[in-house]
């Protein structure tokens, strides 16, 4: 899946490039021992480190833990369920534990396009 980001302004619509000036990103966030990798840095990452690989996130956002159970079991990447019954992602980044929701990975996103 890849993400296509775009910004209102004066009335119209600008799609926003990423950092190869491609309108599409993979929706891919890989994180390595000491750096994350977003894009097609991550796809390309993934596969030395899929534990560690985020992908999928758009189809989680807004979801409840309990709705996607039993689609969570076959993702790559460890899942709980969080205090309000939403879905938590689980990681050793840093050398530590991390837990992140899809709204935050899809925030690096965010922030790695800006």
């Amino acid at each position: 899946m890849c993400l296509c980001y775009a910004a209102a302004k004066h009335g119209g619509v600008d799609v926003l490039l990423n950092n190869e000036l491609k309108r599409e990103t993979p929706a891919v966030v890989s994180f390595g021992e000491k750096q994350r990798f977003l894009g097609a840095a991550g796809a390309s990452f993934a596969m030395a480190n899929l534990k560690s690989t985020i992908s999928l996130i758009k189809r989680l956002i807004g979801k409840a833990y309990k709705e996607v159970e039993g689609e969570l079991k076959l993702l790559s990447f460890m899942t709980s369920e969080g205090p309000r019954g939403g879905i938590l992602i689980e990681l050793e980044y840093l050398k530590k534990k991390w837990t992140f929701t899809p709204m935050d990975i899809l925030g690096m996103f965010f922030k790695h396009l800006k």
